[in-house]
């Protein structure tokens, strides 16, 4: 695996300037473990094993629109240290406060922080 070099890895953001990603439509996301920690299970014969968490993680991915009800959810997978999913924001309401906060997991499992404003959400 080549480690991260910052003088030969120049990574650039692709969003575009001025696109209002609050706005409807298809998002193709992925979301990673701190330090590309594989934290949610492992492949084995070809084949993602959910682990204990990796089964938290697929609850909680599943729960978004249950928090965000403008959020639809279509393909995702789950990697051993990072999810790749595609969301679809189907009714952006404009109106809505640009700074919000929610939970999407209870304390009995992984307890995910999305802290949403006008240039992204964060999980904390």
């Amino acid at each position: 695996m080549t480690l991260y070099n910052h003088n030969i890895h120049h990574r650039h953001s692709i969003r575009l300037q001025e696109y209002d990603y609050s706005d409807t439509g298809l998002y193709f996301i992925t979301i990673c473990c701190e330090n590309r920690a594989c934290l949610f299970g492992n492949v084995a014969d070809g084949e993602m094993i959910l682990n204990e968490i990796g089964f938290i993680a697929r609850e909680c991915w599943l729960e978004i629109p249950d928090h965000f009800p403008d959020v639809s959810l279509h393909e995702f997978i789950i990697m051993p240290n990072h999810i790749h999913g595609i969301v679809e924001i189907v009714g952006a309401n404009k109106h809505s406060p640009h700074n919000m906060e929610t939970n999407v997991c209870d304390q009995n499992g992984v307890m995910i922080n999305f802290i949403q404003n006008d240039q992204f959400i964060k999980i904390v």
